[in-house]
C-alpha cells in the first residue's frame, strides 16, 4: 500500500466524498503478462493522482489495482471521475470502474475509515468497465448540473451492508452540441462567404445572448478560421526545410531590428496563438521590430508525425528559419518551452544573437515533477485528439487556472487544432531529457527573464534559476497565476512592456530620440 500524501497529524471526523477506482481485468492480466500489468497499474496510478489534484481532491492510498481519494464535495469527485473516464475512453488496455459516496469519515493514523469509505468501496463493483456509480446522496448533489446525466440503477444490496442503497449511474451528456459545432456549416466554395455574411446579423444580437450560447457561437467562428480572440496583423507565411528533412512554417511581420521568437509547446501561425499578429506575449514588439516566429516540428502548419523531438532537432528548426530569412544579427525571445532551444542556439551561434529574453521558461523539468509529467504524457497519449474537451481541460487548468469560461473554450480548441496525440506525446517526452543548465552559464549577451510569480505549469523557481545561471541576467516578476493569459489581464501589459523595452534597446538612436 502506498503511503498517503501529506500524512495527517490529528484525528478528526469530517464529511468527504470518497472516490474508489479499480482496473478491470487486472488479476487476469497479471497471470498472463506481469510486465504489462505493472505498466498498466503505473499508468492508472499516475492518471488518478494527477486528476485528483486538478479537481481539489486528496490522494489517499493505493492497494493493488485499487485507489482511494477524498474530495471536499460530491461535485468535484464526480467531475474528477468524468475526467478519468474521458481520458481513458480510447485506451484499449486500461479500463476502470469508479464508485463514489459522500459521508462521514474518520481520519485516524493517516488513514480514512468509516461508513463513507465502506459504502464507496461497495458501490464501485456495480459500475461497468469505463463506468461510474454513485450513491443517491451524491446524485442529489449533482443532478441539476448540466454537465452530468444519470440513470437510476435501483436499490442495491451491498456486501456486508445491512441495508439496501439507492445507486445511480452517472456520465457526461451526449455531446450533440459538440457534434453540431464540429460539422461543417456549409460545403462548396460559398461556405466561408455565407458564414461571414451571417456574422453581421448575429453580431447585432450577440450581446443579448446568454454566455454559453455566445461562447458556442464564437467557438464556431474560431473553428472556421473567421475569428480570433486576439488582434490580427498582416503577416507573411513561408516554408523552409530542416537539415533532417522536416518542413517548417514561419511567419514574418513588421520592419525594424529583427526579433526571432522560439516557440513554446503548440502553435499555429495561421490560426493564432503563436503568430506574430496574435501572440499576446509579443504585441509590445509590434510596429518597431521585424518579427519572425514559426511552428516547430509537429505543430501548426509544419510537418506532423515526426520522430525526433530532441533539443538538437528543435535547434535545427530554428537554424532552418534563420537561414531562410537571411538574418545575420537578431534578438532572440524564448517563450515557455522555447527557452531551452533559445539557450542552445545562442551558445552554438553567439555571433548571431544580440540579446536574449525569456517568458515563463525553464532550463529543465524538475526531477521531482517527472512522475506528474509522465501522467500528463499518458493523458496526451489516450485523449489528446478526442472531441470531448474534458481531457484537454486538464492542461488548460494548468496553463490558466484563473481563466474565464470563454478563454478555457478557446484554449481547449487551440490545443486540438495545433497538434495531434503522437506529436504531443513526442514533444512532452523530450522535455524529460532536456537540461540546459550548463549551457545557460555560457551565455554572454544581455539577457532578461520575465516570469509570473504564481505560474502553475512553470513555477517561478524555474525562471529564477535561468536568471541565476546566465551571467548578468535581469529578472522581472509579474503578479498572477496564469501561464497563458488574455489581453484583458494586467499581466498582459506588464509582460509586453518589459519585453518591448528590453528589445527596444536595439532600435536606432534616432528612433529613441523620437520616443519610438
Amino acid at each position: 500500500m502506498a503511503a498517503r500524501r501529506g500524512p495527517l497529524t490529528t484525528s478528526a471526523r469530517k464529511l468527504a466524498a470518497i472516490l474508489f477506482t479499480d482496473i478491470v481485468g487486472y488479476t487476469s492480466l497479471v497471470s498472463k503478462d506481469e510486465r504489462k500489468a505493472a505498466e498498466v497499474r503505473e499508468r492508472h496510478r499516475r492518471l488518478v493522482q494527477t486528476l485528483v489534484g486538478q479537481f481539489k481532491g486528496e490522494w489517499i492510498e493505493e492497494t493493488g489495482d485499487e485507489t482511494m481519494s477524498a474530495f471536499p464535495s460530491s461535485v468535484e469527485a464526480v467531475h474528477c471521475a468524468l475526467a478519468i473516464q474521458a481520458a481513458l475512453a480510447d485506451d484499449p488496455d486500461l479500463k476502470v470502474r469508479i464508485g463514489i459516496h459522500i459521508g462521514d469519515v474518520l481520519e485516524q493514523d493517516g488513514k480514512l475509515i468509516g461508513d463513507g469509505v465502506n459504502l464507496a468501496a461497495r458501490i464501485r463493483p456495480l459500475a461497468q468497465p469505463g463506468g461510474i456509480c454513485v450513491s443517491e446522496r451524491v446524485w442529489e448533489d449533482v443532478r441539476n448540473r448540466p454537465e452530468v446525466q444519470g440513470a437510476f440503477l435501483g436499490d442495491q444490496k451491498l456486501k456486508n451492508v445491512d441495508h439496501s442503497l439507492r445507486v445511480w449511474i452517472v456520465s457526461a451528456p451526449t455531446a450533440s452540441g459538440r457534434r453540431i459545432l464540429r460539422r461543417p456549416l456549409l460545403s462548396g466554395p460559398w461556405r466561408k462567404a455565407a458564414i461571414a455574411a451571417s456574422v453581421l446579423v448575429v453580431l447585432a444580437t450577440i450581446a443579448a445572448l446568454i454566455p454559453p450560447v455566445r461562447n458556442a457561437f464564437l467557438l464556431v467562428l474560431f473553428r472556421e478560421g473567421l475569428f480570433s480572440p486576439l488582434p490580427k496583423y498582416d503577416q507573411k507565411i513561408a516554408f523552409t526545410t530542416t537539415s533532417d528533412g522536416v518542413r517548417i512554417a514561419y511567419a514574418t511581420t513588421g520592419e525594424g531590428p529583427p526579433v526571432v521568437v522560439a516557440l513554446g509547446w503548440f502553435s499555429h501561425i495561421e490560426r493564432g496563438g503563436q503568430s506574430p499578429g496574435k501572440n499576446p506575449f509579443i504585441t509590445g514588439l509590434l510596429g518597431k521590430h521585424r518579427l519572425i516566429i514559426y511552428d516547430g516540428r509537429g505543430t501548426g502548419l509544419s510537418d506532423h508525425h515526426v520522430k525526433d523531438y530532441s533539443l538538437d532537432a528543435k535547434v535545427r528548426d530554428l537554424e532552418a528559419v534563420i537561414e531562410a530569412t537571411g538574418l545575420k544579427r537578431f534578438g532572440l525571445y524564448g517563450i515557455s518551452a522555447g527557452g531551452p532551444t533559445a539557450i542552445a542556439y545562442t551558445v552554438r551561434h553567439p555571433e548571431r544573437v544580440t540579446r536574449l529574453a525569456f517568458y515563463g521558461s525553464f532550463t529543465r523539468v524538475d526531477p521531482q515533477k517527472h512522475d506528474q509529467w509522465k501522467a500528463m504524457i499518458d493523458l496526451a497519449r489516450v485523449g489528446w485528439g478526442q472531441d470531448n474537451p474534458a481531457f484537454r481541460q486538464v492542461f488548460t487548468s494548468l496553463f490558466m487556472p484563473d481563466g474565464d469560461e470563454l478563454s478555457y473554450a478557446f484554449f481547449n480548441e487551440f490545443q486540438r487544432i495545433s497538434t495531434g496525440p503522437d506529436d504531443a506525446v513526442g514533444f512532452m517526452t523530450s522535455l524529460l531529457d532536456t537540461d540546459v543548465r550548463t549551457l545557460a552559464t555560457q551565455v554572454r549577451i544581455p539577457t532578461l527573464v520575465v516570469h509570473v510569480r504564481g505560474d502553475v505549469i512553470c513555477p517561478f523557481e524555474f525562471g529564477r534559476e535561468i536568471a541565476s545561471l546566465v551571467p548578468g541576467a535581469g529578472l522581472v516578476t509579474v503578479e498572477g497565476r496564469n501561464h497563458a493569459f488574455s489581453a484583458f489581464e494586467p499581466a498582459y501589459k506588464q509582460v509586453n512592456q518589459a519585453i518591448g523595452e528590453f528589445f527596444d534597446q536595439d532600435l536606432p538612436a534616432a528612433a529613441h530620440a523620437k520616443g519610438s
